[in-house]
């Protein structure tokens, strides 16, 4: 026989035969042939499909069964990324999105997580492409929770407003809200009618000492009390020892009984100069002068004080106040009055 090869062609075949003189060693795995109808091995068959699949982004193909967005059994879908988003709002209260982005991908795309996710495609690009499937995963997961009323979004801020309860929790809650508010808006209105006090006593103050300017002369500048001003009452019996710091600014008093300490508000309500609506017994002349000088629309609000709908309190500066008038404290309604120099200060009340 020829040295020369020979062809066999058959059943789909083709194989190259040699000269019964060459010997061929072969090794027990290596494949010389396969039978008309058989079935490729697992492996080439896998290796068939993927190409066949997604031939020139094999790395995406395998991102995308092991990534973060993957429906295997490692995957982390939206209900997941909902929960950990959920999470850290609950706990920061008050948030953004990059920031929450920001430590989601710092947690999940970490190169000792991605090393648990699989060995393969860890590169720059598969780290770019979770750090991209995680922010849209997390920007998915806040509109889910703005939906839900779990969180409110206003501009850049994302703020927590809790989880969804049943009917009887939710009405307790209501329930407590209305309650606060409404010791809230007490407050509040309280202050107003302090605030409104003071407005009316400055400014009958004001037109009191220029009516006394122009029928006499104005008081030496010795005699007048600038504001504001506190005055301390006690016994005369007590013993008062009062230290003065050297440019006058704190002044130490130690006595060895009991005091008062009055502002000038309290001062000026005595002196009748808030026409009597901290008594809620306002004369409807005194009403009338009332109304004129606060703003319109606050003037429901002096007709409720001169209803007696105002509980008038002491104002936060009043320390202590006596059940009883000290004479001490209202003869200052007969004494001098205040100087026309604080008038500027009031003018411009309104």
């Amino acid at each position: 026989m020829s040295s020369q090869q020979v062809m066999v062609v058959g059943g789909g075949l083709q194989m190259d035969l040699l000269p019964k003189g060459s010997p061929v060693i072969l090794s027990q795995r290596s494949l010389i042939g396969r039978l008309p109808g058989a079935q490729a091995p697992e492996a080439a068959q896998w290796s068939a499909k993927r190409a066949t699949e997604d031939p020139d982004f094999p790395d995406i193909s395998k991102r995308r069964c092991k990534g973060v967005g993957g429906g295997d059994k490692g995957s982390k879908g939206l209900r997941h990324f909902s929960m950990k988003v959920c999470e850290k709002v609950q706990r920061k209260g008050t948030t953004s999105y990059n920031e929450v982005a920001d430590e989601l991908v710092a947690e999940f795309a970490a190169p000792e997580v991605a090393g648990l996710r699989g060995s393969g495609g860890g590169g720059a690009a598969d780290q770019a492409y979770d750090q991209k499937n995680i922010r849209r995963r997390v920007y998915d997961a806040l509109n889910v929770l703005m939906a839900m009323n779990i969180i409110s979004k206003e501009k850049k801020e994302i703020r927590w407003l809790g989880l969804p309860t049943n009917s009887a929790q939710e009405c307790q809650r209501l329930e407590l809200e209305k309650q606060r508010r409404l010791e809230q808006i007490s407050a509040k209105r309280q202050q107003l009618y302090d605030l409104l006090l003071q407005q009316i006593a400055y400014k009958n103050l004001v037109e009191r000492n220029k009516s006394l300017e122009r029928s006499r002369q104005a008081p030496a500048q010795a005699s007048t009390i600038p504001l504001p001003f506190i005055i301390i009452n006690t016994n005369k019996q007590n013993v008062i020892d009062c230290s003065i710091s050297s440019d006058k600014s704190e002044y130490l008093f130690h006595f060895d009984g009991t005091f008062e300490i009055h502002d000038d508000i309290e001062v000026l309500k005595r002196m009748g100069l808030a026409l009597g609506l901290d008594k809620g017994s306002c004369s409807p002349e005194d009403l009338e002068r009332a109304r004129r000088m606060v703003p319109r629309s606050l003037e429901p609000y002096v007709r409720q004080m001169a209803q007696g709908g105002a509980e008038v309190t002491p104002l936060a500066s009043e320390v202590q106040r006596s059940s009883s008038r000290h004479s001490s404290v209202a003869s200052l309604s007969d004494g001098q009055p205040g100087s026309s120099e604080d008038e500027d200060d009031f003018s411009d009340s309104d």
